[in-house]
Protein backbone atom coordinates (compact mmCIF):
# COMPACT_ATOMS: atom_id res chain seq x y z
CA UNK A 1 0.00 0.00 0.00
CA UNK A 2 2.91 2.61 0.75
CA UNK A 3 4.24 2.07 -2.81
CA UNK A 4 0.66 2.97 -4.34
CA UNK A 5 0.35 5.54 -2.52
CA UNK A 6 3.20 7.15 -3.61
CA UNK A 7 1.63 6.50 -7.46
CA UNK A 8 -0.16 10.16 -6.93
CA UNK A 9 -2.64 9.43 -9.95
CA UNK A 10 -4.18 6.86 -8.35
CA UNK A 11 -4.70 9.19 -5.03
CA UNK A 12 -6.55 12.19 -7.24
CA UNK A 13 -7.22 15.56 -5.77
CA UNK A 14 -8.39 17.93 -7.90
CA UNK A 15 -10.91 17.88 -10.71
CA UNK A 16 -8.02 16.93 -14.05
CA UNK A 17 -6.10 14.60 -11.96
CA UNK A 18 -9.45 12.47 -10.82
CA UNK A 19 -10.95 12.74 -14.19
CA UNK A 20 -6.97 11.46 -15.84
CA UNK A 21 -6.89 9.00 -13.18
CA UNK A 22 -10.51 7.48 -13.55
CA UNK A 23 -9.24 7.56 -17.52
CA UNK A 24 -6.16 5.32 -16.58
CA UNK A 25 -8.31 2.87 -14.40
CA UNK A 26 -10.47 1.98 -17.24
CA UNK A 27 -8.01 1.93 -19.95
CA UNK A 28 -6.25 -0.98 -17.38
CA UNK A 29 -9.53 -2.89 -17.11
CA UNK A 30 -10.55 -2.67 -20.73
CA UNK A 31 -6.58 -3.95 -21.59
CA UNK A 32 -6.75 -6.48 -18.95
CA UNK A 33 -9.59 -7.95 -20.51
CA UNK A 34 -6.97 -9.26 -23.24
CA UNK A 35 -4.19 -9.27 -21.67
CA UNK A 36 -4.70 -11.94 -18.61
CA UNK A 37 -6.83 -14.17 -21.01
CA UNK A 38 -3.54 -14.17 -23.02
CA UNK A 39 -1.62 -14.96 -20.05
CA UNK A 40 -3.81 -17.68 -18.56
CA UNK A 41 -4.19 -19.57 -22.10
CA UNK A 42 -0.27 -19.41 -22.93
CA UNK A 43 -0.07 -22.25 -19.45
CA UNK A 44 -3.26 -23.77 -20.38
CA UNK A 45 -1.69 -24.41 -24.18
CA UNK A 46 1.79 -25.23 -22.98
CA UNK A 47 0.07 -27.45 -20.38
CA UNK A 48 -2.33 -29.42 -22.83
CA UNK A 49 0.48 -29.75 -25.95
CA UNK A 50 3.66 -30.83 -24.04
CA UNK A 51 4.90 -33.88 -25.73
CA UNK A 52 4.54 -36.34 -23.20
CA UNK A 53 0.75 -35.93 -22.65
CA UNK A 54 -1.50 -38.14 -24.14
CA UNK A 55 -3.85 -35.47 -25.86
CA UNK A 56 -4.27 -36.28 -29.69
CA UNK A 57 -1.86 -34.91 -32.02
CA UNK A 58 -3.16 -33.30 -35.30
CA UNK A 59 0.49 -32.25 -37.10
CA UNK A 60 -2.30 -30.97 -40.47
CA UNK A 61 -4.22 -28.64 -38.16
CA UNK A 62 -4.22 -24.91 -39.51
CA UNK A 63 -7.28 -23.31 -38.89
CA UNK A 64 -10.45 -22.52 -36.54
CA UNK A 65 -13.02 -20.18 -37.39
CA UNK A 66 -13.72 -20.16 -33.44
CA UNK A 67 -10.00 -19.11 -32.31
CA UNK A 68 -9.77 -16.39 -35.35
CA UNK A 69 -12.98 -14.70 -34.31
CA UNK A 70 -11.58 -14.98 -30.73
CA UNK A 71 -8.28 -13.17 -31.31
CA UNK A 72 -9.36 -10.56 -33.99
CA UNK A 73 -12.93 -8.90 -32.51
CA UNK A 74 -12.02 -8.73 -28.81
CA UNK A 75 -9.25 -7.04 -29.51
CA UNK A 76 -10.54 -4.34 -32.60
CA UNK A 77 -13.73 -4.00 -29.80
CA UNK A 78 -10.64 -2.90 -26.90
CA UNK A 79 -9.44 -0.82 -29.79
CA UNK A 80 -12.49 1.12 -30.75
CA UNK A 81 -13.62 1.70 -26.80
CA UNK A 82 -10.29 3.00 -26.57
CA UNK A 83 -10.16 5.32 -29.24
CA UNK A 84 -13.65 6.66 -28.04
CA UNK A 85 -12.27 7.49 -24.96
CA UNK A 86 -9.38 9.13 -26.05
CA UNK A 87 -11.42 11.11 -28.45
CA UNK A 88 -13.32 12.35 -26.07
CA UNK A 89 -11.17 12.70 -23.15
CA UNK A 90 -8.66 14.63 -25.29
CA UNK A 91 -11.67 17.87 -25.50
CA UNK A 92 -12.60 17.22 -21.92
CA UNK A 93 -9.20 17.57 -20.44
CA UNK A 94 -7.60 19.90 -22.65
CA UNK A 95 -5.12 22.25 -20.82
CA UNK A 96 -6.56 25.47 -22.23
CA UNK A 97 -10.44 24.28 -21.02
CA UNK A 98 -12.15 23.34 -18.24
CA UNK A 99 -15.89 23.30 -17.96
CA UNK A 100 -16.49 24.40 -14.59
CA UNK A 101 -18.83 27.37 -13.96
CA UNK A 102 -15.82 29.21 -11.17
CA UNK A 103 -14.41 32.72 -10.81
CA UNK A 104 -10.87 32.31 -12.18
CA UNK A 105 -7.23 32.81 -10.14
CA UNK A 106 -4.20 33.56 -12.48
CA UNK A 107 -1.31 32.54 -11.50
CA UNK A 108 1.87 33.35 -13.78
CA UNK A 109 4.34 30.64 -13.10
CA UNK A 110 8.07 30.69 -14.26
CA UNK A 111 10.68 27.82 -13.93
CA UNK A 112 13.99 29.93 -13.32
CA UNK A 113 17.29 28.07 -12.71
CA UNK A 114 16.54 26.13 -10.42
CA UNK A 115 13.26 27.18 -8.74
CA UNK A 116 9.88 28.20 -9.45
CA UNK A 117 8.78 31.64 -9.68
CA UNK A 118 4.59 32.42 -8.68
CA UNK A 119 2.60 35.92 -9.44
CA UNK A 120 -0.36 35.70 -8.12
CA UNK A 121 -1.79 38.76 -10.49
CA UNK A 122 -4.94 39.60 -8.85
CA UNK A 123 -2.69 40.09 -5.79
CA UNK A 124 0.46 41.10 -7.33
CA UNK A 125 2.32 38.99 -4.84
CA UNK A 126 5.68 36.74 -5.94
CA UNK A 127 6.71 33.70 -4.59
CA UNK A 128 9.60 31.34 -4.97
CA UNK A 129 9.00 27.69 -4.89
CA UNK A 130 5.29 27.67 -3.01
CA UNK A 131 1.68 28.18 -4.14
CA UNK A 132 -1.29 28.83 -2.47
CA UNK A 133 -4.81 28.71 -3.44
CA UNK A 134 -8.60 29.46 -2.27
CA UNK A 135 -10.74 26.33 -2.88
CA UNK A 136 -13.34 26.11 -5.51
CA UNK A 137 -11.87 28.57 -7.93
CA UNK A 138 -10.61 27.63 -11.09
CA UNK A 139 -6.80 28.33 -10.99
CA UNK A 140 -5.26 28.86 -14.68
CA UNK A 141 -1.38 29.06 -14.74
CA UNK A 142 0.15 30.75 -17.41
CA UNK A 143 3.44 28.37 -18.04
CA UNK A 144 6.93 29.65 -19.54
CA UNK A 145 10.49 29.52 -18.61
CA UNK A 146 13.47 31.57 -18.38
CA UNK A 147 16.38 29.49 -20.12
CA UNK A 148 15.75 25.74 -20.21
CA UNK A 149 12.28 23.50 -20.90
CA UNK A 150 11.31 22.09 -17.70
CA UNK A 151 7.83 20.36 -16.72
CA UNK A 152 5.76 21.96 -14.65
CA UNK A 153 3.91 18.84 -12.58
CA UNK A 154 1.12 18.40 -9.81
CA UNK A 155 0.43 14.82 -10.48
CA UNK A 156 -2.65 14.72 -7.53
CA UNK A 157 -4.27 18.26 -9.11
CA UNK A 158 -4.10 18.37 -12.61
CA UNK A 159 -0.75 16.22 -14.21
CA UNK A 160 1.60 18.25 -16.04
CA UNK A 161 2.87 20.53 -18.63
CA UNK A 162 5.70 21.55 -20.52
CA UNK A 163 7.35 25.34 -19.55
CA UNK A 164 9.44 26.54 -22.21
CA UNK A 165 11.18 29.67 -22.99
CA UNK A 166 9.91 32.53 -25.24
CA UNK A 167 6.55 30.88 -25.32
CA UNK A 168 3.54 30.94 -22.94
CA UNK A 169 1.52 27.61 -22.02
CA UNK A 170 -1.60 27.23 -20.16
CA UNK A 171 -2.73 24.64 -17.62
CA UNK A 172 -6.48 25.13 -15.80
CA UNK A 173 -7.18 23.16 -12.65
CA UNK A 174 -9.47 23.17 -10.02
CA UNK A 175 -9.57 21.67 -6.48
CA UNK A 176 -13.07 22.07 -3.64
CA UNK A 177 -10.92 20.44 -0.75
CA UNK A 178 -8.32 22.30 1.31
CA UNK A 179 -5.16 20.26 1.03
CA UNK A 180 -1.14 19.61 0.84
CA UNK A 181 0.68 18.43 -2.33
CA UNK A 182 3.70 18.19 -3.36
CA UNK A 183 5.06 19.80 -7.09
CA UNK A 184 8.20 19.51 -8.85
CA UNK A 185 10.03 19.45 -12.07
CA UNK A 186 9.68 16.19 -13.73
CA UNK A 187 12.16 17.17 -17.47
CA UNK A 188 15.79 17.53 -16.53
CA UNK A 189 17.09 20.83 -17.43
CA UNK A 190 20.49 20.84 -15.60
CA UNK A 191 22.19 19.74 -12.59
CA UNK A 192 19.86 21.54 -9.98
CA UNK A 193 16.73 20.47 -11.61
CA UNK A 194 16.09 17.79 -8.87
CA UNK A 195 15.52 20.46 -6.51
CA UNK A 196 13.10 22.01 -8.32
CA UNK A 197 10.37 21.16 -6.11
CA UNK A 198 7.33 23.57 -4.79
CA UNK A 199 4.69 23.20 -2.05
CA UNK A 200 0.85 23.72 -3.17
CA UNK A 201 -1.77 24.54 -0.14
CA UNK A 202 -5.11 24.96 -0.93
CA UNK A 203 -7.17 26.88 1.33
CA UNK A 204 -10.91 27.66 2.65
CA UNK A 205 -11.86 31.28 1.89
CA UNK A 206 -11.16 32.93 5.15
CA UNK A 207 -8.10 31.48 5.26
CA UNK A 208 -6.76 32.19 2.55
CA UNK A 209 -7.06 36.17 2.56
CA UNK A 210 -5.39 35.31 6.21
CA UNK A 211 -2.82 34.22 4.40
CA UNK A 212 -2.61 37.24 1.84
CA UNK A 213 -2.72 39.48 4.54
CA UNK A 214 0.47 37.56 6.43
CA UNK A 215 1.91 38.13 3.17
CA UNK A 216 1.07 42.31 3.04
CA UNK A 217 2.52 42.47 6.43
CA UNK A 218 5.87 41.30 5.51
CA UNK A 219 6.82 44.18 3.70
CA UNK A 220 8.80 42.94 1.25
CA UNK A 221 9.93 44.04 -2.01
CA UNK A 222 10.83 42.23 -5.52
CA UNK A 223 12.66 45.05 -7.29
CA UNK A 224 15.12 44.91 -10.52
CA UNK A 225 18.42 44.09 -8.24
CA UNK A 226 16.34 41.31 -6.45
CA UNK A 227 15.01 39.98 -9.44
CA UNK A 228 18.69 40.01 -11.06
CA UNK A 229 19.82 37.85 -8.06
CA UNK A 230 16.78 35.52 -8.85
CA UNK A 231 17.47 34.88 -12.44
CA UNK A 232 21.04 33.67 -11.22
CA UNK A 233 21.57 30.20 -11.42
CA UNK A 234 20.74 28.56 -7.59
CA UNK A 235 20.85 25.39 -5.77
CA UNK A 236 18.22 24.10 -3.01
CA UNK A 237 16.13 28.00 -2.29
CA UNK A 238 14.07 27.95 0.20
CA UNK A 239 10.13 29.81 0.10
CA UNK A 240 10.64 33.53 -0.42
CA UNK A 241 7.26 35.96 -0.19
CA UNK A 242 7.20 39.50 -2.03
CA UNK A 243 4.21 41.66 -1.37
CA UNK A 244 5.36 44.47 -3.64
CA UNK A 245 6.68 44.43 -7.35
CA UNK A 246 8.42 46.78 -8.84
CA UNK A 247 10.55 45.34 -12.13
CA UNK A 248 10.84 47.15 -15.14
Amino acid sequence: MKILKKLKLLYPIGYIAIKESNLIKISIILLSIIIIPTIILSWIFAFKYYKKNNNKYLPNWNYSLIIELIIWIFPIIIILILSYLTFVNTKILDPRNINIKKKILKINTISLDWKWFFIICKYKIAIINEIVVPINKIINFNITSLNNMNSFNIPSLSGQIYSMPNMTTQLNSFINKTSFLNGFSSNYSGEGFSDMNFNFYSLKKNDYFIWIKSIYFMNKILNNKKYLLLLKKSFNNKINYFNKIYIK
